[in-house]
C-alpha cells in the first residue's frame, strides 16, 4: 500500500477530487491526511494495508445512509475514494480544536475541567452508540482509541466509523485486545451489539475509575503476557476486579491506586451496573440483555449519576450518600435532578444545559434558577397562576412550582 505525497489528487467517487495538504496522524489501519474539496479542509483517511471488496462495499453503504439519526456524535465518512494507488480512503470532517484522544485522559495527559464535564463525556458515549444501534448497526470495535473529548465540556466525538456493520455482518475485524467482549475472545461469537454493549462497559468503566475491570492481581501474577493468558483473563475465565462473589482478582494496593481510590466515592447505582455488566452471568450469557446492561440502560444510569450529582457553596461537586435525599429537586418524567447551587441543569441525554441554580445576588441565601434554554419557560404556581420565564430569565427555588421546560417536559420542585 503507498503512501500519499503532499499535493497529490485523489478521485472520489462523486465525480469530485480531494487535494493531499499533509498528514496528521497515523496508525495500524492508515493514515489521516489533512486534503481540501471545493475550497473546505476536511480529513482523508488513506488505508496502508489490503482490505477486501466487503469492507470497501460496506463503506460506501455508510456514506450513503449517512450518521444514524443524523447525529453530530460521529465523524461519519462524508465521501469515498475511487480505489488508486493500490488502496482507497474516505473523507471525515476534521476534528474541531478542543478535542483530546480518550487515550490522553486515561494517561492523565488531558483532564476534565469537572465531574461534570466527565458525566456528560459518558453520557454523550451512551447516546452515540445508542443511536447506532437504533439504525441497526453495530459498531463492532470498540476501544480508547474511538473518541474524541472535549476536556471543557465532555462533548465527545466517534471516530473510526468505517467498521461499522449491521448485526451478523462481520468484516473480520474482531476488535482490540482488552476491549473485546469475552465471547470474541474465544471466538464463540462475531462482533454483534451485544459484545458492544461489553466493551462500552469496559470504556465507561475505565473513564470513572482509569483502571481496567479486568485487570487486577491475577493480571500480574504471570512476568510477561503471553497470548494464551490474555486468553484466558479476558475470554475464557474473566473476573471483575470488583466482582461481590469472587475475590481472585482485586485490584493491588500500590498498582491499582485510582480503582482503589474512587470505587467507594461513586453511588451503588453506578457500582451495581458495573457489577452487572462484568458479573459472570453476563459473561457467560452474552445475548440476554436481562444479564448484561444494553444501551438504554446505560444511558439511564448515567443520567441518574449526573442528576444527582451536587455542589457546595465552593462548587465542590459531589454525591449524597446512597439514600440520602437533597433540600430540594426537581421531579422530571425520568427520575429527580437534585438542585444545589452552581448545579447545571440538564434534560435527559441532551448535554445542552437547559437551565442553572444560582445564589440570588442581593440575597445571598435565596436560590434561583436561570433560564439557559432558547425557549421561555411556563412557570406554574401553586394556586394556578402562570408565569413565563423567558431565556435568561430568572425564577424562585419554591418547592410546588410547576415548570413546563423545552420538549413539553413537565417538572416540580419538591
Amino acid at each position: 500500500m503507498s503512501e500519499l505525497k503532499q499535493g497529490t489528487m485523489i478521485k472520489l467517487t462523486n465525480g469530485g477530487q480531494v487535494k493531499v495538504q499533509k498528514e496528521l496522524g497515523r496508525g495500524g489501519q492508515g493514515i489521516v491526511y489533512l486534503c481540501e474539496f471545493n475550497g473546505q479542509q476536511y480529513a482523508l483517511k488513506w488505508y496502508i494495508q489490503h482490505y477486501p471488496d466487503t469492507f470497501y462495499n460496506n463503506l460506501k453503504t455508510n456514506v450513503q445512509n449517512q450518521a444514524p439519526n443524523g447525529s453530530k456524535a460521529f465523524l461519519w465518512p462524508l465521501m469515498i475514494t475511487e480505489k488508486q494507488h493500490d488502496s482507497f480512503g474516505y473523507v471525515m470532517d476534521l476534528r474541531p480544536d478542543g478535542y483530546y484522544e480518550f487515550g490522553a485522559f486515561l494517561k492523565n495527559k488531558v483532564k476534565f475541567k469537572t465531574i461534570s464535564a466527565m458525566l456528560n463525556c459518558a453520557v454523550d458515549i451512551c447516546a452515540g452508540f445508542q443511536a447506532l444501534h437504533q439504525a441497526g448497526l453495530s459498531y463492532q470495535d470498540l476501544n480508547e482509541g474511538n473518541f474524541f473529548v472535549n476536556p471543557e465540556n465532555g462533548h465527545v466525538l466517534i471516530c473510526d466509523n468505517d467498521n461499522v456493520t449491521p448485526p451478523g455482518y462481520n468484516l473480520g475485524i474482531k476488535g482490540k485486545p482488552r476491549y473485546m467482549a469475552p465471547e470474541v475472545v474465544i471466538d464463540a461469537r462475531k462482533p454483534d451489539v451485544y459484545s458492544d454493549c461489553f466493551s462500552l462497559a469496559i470504556i465507561l468503566f475505565r473513564l470513572f475509575f482509569t483502571d481496567h475491570p479486568l485487570e487486577g492481581k491475577r493480571h500480574l501474577s504471570v512476568p510477561l503476557m503471553s497470548p494464551s493468558f490474555a486468553r484466558k483473563i479476558y475470554g475464557k475465565e474473566p473476573i471483575f476486579i470488583f466482582d461481590p462473589n469472587i475475590d481472585l482478582n482485586r485490584p493491588v494496593p500500590n498498582v491499582h491506586k485510582n480503582s482503589i481510590k474512587l470505587w467507594p466515592l461513586y453511588p451503588s447505582l453506578l457500582k451495581n451496573a458495573f457489577v452487572k455488566a462484568f458479573s459472570q452471568d453476563s459473561i457467560k450469557n452474552p445475548s440476554d440483555f436481562n444479564k448484561r446492561p444494553n444501551l438504554r440502560e446505560w444511558q439511564k444510569t448515567v443520567v441518574a449519576l449526573r442528576n444527582s450529582l451536587i455542589m457546595d457553596e465552593k462548587g465542590k461537586e459531589s454525591w449524597l450518600k446512597d439514600g440520602e435525599f437533597p433540600k430540594v429537586a426537581l421531579k422530571t418524567s425520568e427520575g429527580m435532578i437534585f438542585l444545589s447551587p452552581k448545579k447545571t441543569i440538564y434534560l435527559g441525554t441532551n448535554n445542552q444545559p437547559v437551565g442553572q441554580v444560582m445564589f440570588k445576588s442581593d440575597e445571598p441565601n435565596v436560590w434561583i434558577i436561570k433560564n439557559l434554554s432558547s425557549v421561555p419557560w411556563r412557570v406554574i404556581t401553586p394556586t394556578g397562576n402562570q408565569v413565563s420565564v423567558e431565556p435568561n430569565g430568572m425564577m424562585p427555588v419554591n418547592k410546588g412550582l410547576k415548570i413546563n421546560l423545552p420538549n413539553n417536559e413537565q417538572t416540580e420542585i419538591i
